[in-house]
């Protein structure tokens, strides 16, 4: 029994081990991917590590639904990538819209809400 049990020990430490390493080796893939695909799109709205770091996340969340009957791993890993990264970029310009919109609004309303205030009072005071 002992011995039994010491050897799905061993069989569970070597797959466990497998495992890691091939956690390192997709993430080494993912992240050269990632790295490729940002240099390629040249996103202005977010920063480059971010967006790397966040293809690396994807392509680990995407993993476990590609079916190798349909395609390859490469064109399925890059497809989920750039439509993460569109979504991304479509998010931060219209955050950056909204917030436009959002300053000039704020403009009109205090310059309604201000009385009339001539450029510069004190001038005026003094020359009179």
């Amino acid at each position: 029994m002992l011995i039994l049990r010491l050897a799905k020990q061993k069989e569970f430490a070597d797959i466990m081990h497998d495992f890691h390493e091939s956690q390192k080796e997709l993430a080494t893939a993912f992240y050269m991917l990632s790295e490729n695909i940002v240099r390629y799109a040249k996103f202005n709205l977010i920063d480059q590590d971010d967006a790397i770091q966040e293809g690396v996340m994807i392509c680990f969340e995407k993993v476990d639904r590609f079916d190798p009957q349909k395609g390859k791993a490469f064109n399925y890993m890059t497809t989920c990538t750039l439509n993460h990264f569109r979504q991304l970029y479509r998010t931060a310009r219209n955050y950056n819209e909204l917030k436009r919109k959002y300053l000039s609004f704020l403009e009109i309303k205090m310059t309604q809400q201000l009385p009339y205030i001539k450029k510069n009072p004190y001038k005026q005071h003094i020359s009179e």
